[in-house]
């Protein structure tokens, strides 16, 4: 996902679930260093990106295509 801070601008975060058992306990976002973006940290908006290798599968032909 992207998150906006507008203090410094845009940040990609991945939302993490943590389990134990058959129960999630926490779900957060997180930074590729697995810092826990928290609400002090100033984020005022967040988009969701597709799974990039689901989307890559369905422009396989593209790959292939000579330009």
């Amino acid at each position: 996902m992207l998150i906006l801070n507008p203090c410094d601008g845009w940040h990609e975060g991945h939302i993490r679930a943590w389990e134990e058992g058959a129960e999630v306990y926490h779900v957060g976002i997180y930074t590729f260093m697995m810092d826990e973006m928290v609400p002090h940290d100033f984020y005022v908006a967040w988009a969701l990106l597709p799974d990039s290798i689901v989307l890559s599968e369905k422009f396989e032909a593209e790959k292939h295509r000579r330009l």
